[in-house]
């Protein structure tokens, strides 16, 4: 895949990001937010279980408003680590 660099257009992020998105998520947290980032990888708790698409759905939803674009998982619908896309 071909991978993008951008500078300054998502919200919050003041370095450059690859795109696509290295995920790492942890699931049955006490809240969904994002415990670290770097450039190529971002890790998330999310309050849902990994049952029944429930944590990838509500990690779309947070990522979707942190970010303020479309998001869809490219690699790893049932895995710890994920690979996600942006709709830019």
């Amino acid at each position: 895949m071909k991978s993008i660099l951008i500078l300054n257009t998502l919200q919050n992020m003041d370095f450059k990001m690859k795109f696509p998105i290295k995920i790492k998520i942890r699931t049955r947290q006490k809240e969904t937010r994002i415990i670290s980032q770097s450039e190529d990888e971002i890790i998330l708790a999310v309050k849902s279980p990994p049952e029944k698409n429930k944590a990838n759905l509500e990690m779309i939803k947070f990522l979707s408003k942190h970010f303020k674009t479309k998001v869809r998982i490219i690699k790893g619908l049932k895995s710890r680590n994920k690979l996600i896309d942006l709709a830019l």
